[in-house]
């Protein structure tokens, strides 16, 4: 699998740690920082090709930024569509001790 289809998978985000596993290395992450193809938007987490973020997104990219983390609260239930997509930041449970805090991501 290459960074295209993994993020076609994944609303267009990558963590860093996804494309280290892929066999780029830290000089062909930075490259691609520099020129365009990735854009940061938590530490170690990226926007592949483009800069346009769907609700979606910002929800994986929450998840990618807390690792081991999962969508939880009212981000969950907008997910699923049992509520309408929630104002503010994203919710993002993780394991006790896990996790970082990221502008936009709020751990409960």
């Amino acid at each position: 699998m290459g960074v295209a289809e993994l993020a076609s998978r994944q609303h267009a985000v990558v963590s860093r740690r996804q494309l280290l596993a892929l066999g780029l290395s830290k000089d062909g992450i930075a490259h691609r920082v520099r020129t365009g193809r990735l854009h940061p938007l938590h530490p170690g987490v990226y926007v592949v090709g483009h800069r346009l973020l769907l609700r979606h997104s910002l929800h994986m990219a929450a998840v990618l930024a807390c690792e081991g983390g999962i969508l939880s609260h009212r981000s969950a239930a907008a997910l699923h569509g049992l509520l309408g997509t929630p104002a503010g930041p994203v919710n993002v449970m993780v394991a006790r001790g896990g996790g970082h805090r990221f502008r936009g991501i709020r751990v409960p």
